[in-house]
């Protein structure tokens, strides 16, 4: 496991975390009493590798919402 980004927003400490159902939006909660939305993920693109295979890719956005 290697860290990819430090979210940074709250004024105390994180108490709880939740990712939304499609894994795009995570929620923390915090000791300050707020809430912030972290987009995480952009929606899934499709891409057509060069052996013609077609997957699903997605790229790290990692920007509060």
């Amino acid at each position: 496991m290697v860290k990819v980004a430090e979210l940074t927003g709250h004024s105390s400490r994180i108490l709880h975390m939740s990712m939304s159902p499609d894994s795009s939006t995570v929620c923390t909660a915090a000791a300050d009493e707020t809430l912030r939305f972290w987009k995480v993920w952009d929606s899934q693109k499709r891409v057509k590798e060069a052996d013609g295979a077609v997957v699903a890719k997605s790229r790290m956005n990692m920007n509060i919402r």
